[in-house]
């Protein structure tokens, strides 16, 4: 079977999570008699049978929110030339790649939340300036396309249940064109049977870029009661600060390094992350709205307990955690001190990790695809 696919952003292939993913997933499908060729605005690469091909566009460079829609405009429709010169089996798309698939039967995967969701929960969160009101209309604008690439879709695979409901919600999209198919992690990264330190320090894990979207103002909010029940415990961030938004969010990095309760690591290659969740006592992702973060996984297999919110879209938070609602930093501070405190409740949350990361491994996850891949080609 031969898959023809196409991502419309320049990825860094060593870093980032997004990268790391799909590499993964690509390489699973592979090792079912499938050739993938997956056409991006970055460096061609070879990985066995799952090629990356380069497609060059002119891309436009400026600050306006609305110039990366533009160039993945130009993607697409880059990535439509080449699809009518070439012989496949399935197409096998990412949002605004299928903008100029004209009447061509297409395969589409979600991999972040629905545009419109994500407007309608960061609204209140943005002052109303002029440089907010743009990112703003940079999610209208991308909620109508990609409403009316769903509409177009042959079958949309979606990371999690929430994302599916939202899709239907908003863009009227029957259920049953909507599969679940959500991330997965490698079994031979997860590492499960160890001892956590025993320490008065505590080390408390923000694998997520410092943003809006990711709960970072909550993060820091929540962090000043954290450290009244511990004063020695603080706030690791091994991501990048979202350059847009920081604006709004160093007076929370500034307050903390006041504090001395912030250690501000960087952008890692994956693999550094890794040694952090071993690291770590209790792993933070209170997003405001996510698709099945990458780092909820990563943190479960390294079974390191989460506090987290419903909004990451991964079902199974309290049996590896805590659940908090979103917004909320008193909750998120009292389920952290609430594990840091109760040594049963805690190991309880370890031991539940293996049992739930297997099915979330690549090799299950492979087989999910495959069965869709076999349906839409017969």
């Amino acid at each position: 079977m031969k898959v023809l696919s196409g991502i419309p952003w320049q990825l860094d292939w060593n870093i980032t999570g997004l990268s790391k993913r799909l590499t993964e997933q690509f390489t699973e499908i592979t090792k079912r008699s499938v050739e993938v060729y997956l056409y991006t605005p970055g460096r061609r690469r070879n990985l066995d049978k799952f090629r990356i091909r380069q497609i060059p566009i002119r891309a436009l460079k400026d600050e306006d929110p609305i110039t990366s829609i533009l160039n993945s405009i130009s993607f697409s429709h880059a990535f439509s030339n080449i699809v009518e010169k070439q012989d496949y089996d399935l197409l096998h798309c990412f949002n605004t790649t299928s903008l100029f698939l004209d009447k061509r039967p297409f395969m589409l995967q979600t991999v972040h939340p629905p545009y419109e969701s994500i407007r309608e929960i960061i609204c209140s969160e943005y002052p109303r300036s002029k440089k907010y009101l743009r990112k703003l209309d940079y999610y209208d604008f991308a909620a109508t396309l990609e409403e009316k690439e769903y509409a177009k879709a042959t079958m949309i695979v979606a990371s999690s249940e929430m994302a599916k409901e939202n899709i239907a919600r908003h863009c009227g999209i029957k259920r049953k064109l909507i599969r679940v198919i959500p991330a997965g992690v490698d079994p031979s990264v997860c590492n499960m049977n160890y001892e956590k330190r025993k320490s008065d320090l505590k080390a408390i894990l923000f694998p997520n870029r410092i943003s809006v979207l990711k709960g970072f103002h909550y993060v820091a909010e929540a962090m000043r009661e954290i450290r009244k029940a511990f004063p020695k415990s603080v706030l690791i961030v091994t991501n990048r600060i979202d350059e847009f938004e920081s604006d709004l969010l160093k007076h929370d990095i500034e307050k903390l390094q006041k504090m001395k309760a912030i250690a501000l690591v960087g952008y890692l290659p994956i693999l550094d992350v890794y040694r952090y969740y071993r690291m770590a006592d209790v792993c933070l992702v209170p997003s405001l709205y996510d698709d099945l973060s990458l780092t909820v996984l990563e943190s479960v297999a390294h079974a390191t307990p989460i506090v987290a919110t419903a909004n990451t879209g991964f079902p199974d938070v309290e049996k590896v955690g805590i659940q908090v609602p979103p917004k909320d930093p008193e909750s998120i501070a009292e389920a952290v001190i609430t594990l840091l405190s109760d040594d049963e409740l805690y190991a309880k949350k370890r031991q539940s990790a293996e049992s739930v990361i297997k099915k979330y491994y690549w090799p299950n996850i492979g087989e999910k695809f495959m069965t869709i891949y076999n349906e839409l080609v017969n």
